[in-house]
Parts: structure tokens; C-alpha cells; sequence
């Protein structure tokens, strides 16, 4: 990809973190401790929890 790609975001220092885990194993206290840190330049996106469906055909 190139900079006038319209599909790319960011920048080379963009970073994406995402946190994972079980309810209450501590998620929301992470992303409040990196939201001190790095301030108004961090996106906090809670997204509802996607999980596989078994599909048996």
C-alpha cells in the first residue's frame, strides 16, 4: 500500500490494541490505565463480544 491508498489508515506509528478476556478479568481497568497515559490520543472502542456459532452442516 501506498500513502494515496484510500484503504490505509494511520500512520507508520499507528498502533492497534486490542484487549481480550473473560468478564471481569480486568479489560476496562487496562484501557482506563492506557487512556492516562497516552491521553486524548487513544480510541477506547468496546465492542459487544462476538462468539463462533457452531454450525453443524
Amino acid at each position: 500500500m501506498t500513502r494515496s491508498d484510500p484503504q490505509r489508515a494511520g500512520t507508520e506509528d499507528t498502533r492497534l490494541i486490542m484487549l481480550r478476556g473473560n468478564s471481569a478479568s480486568g479489560k476496562s481497568s487496562v484501557a482506563s490505565g492506557l487512556r492516562e497515559q497516552f491521553g486524548r490520543n487513544l480510541a477506547i472502542v468496546c465492542l459487544p463480544v462476538v462468539r463462533p456459532v457452531f454450525d453443524p452442516s
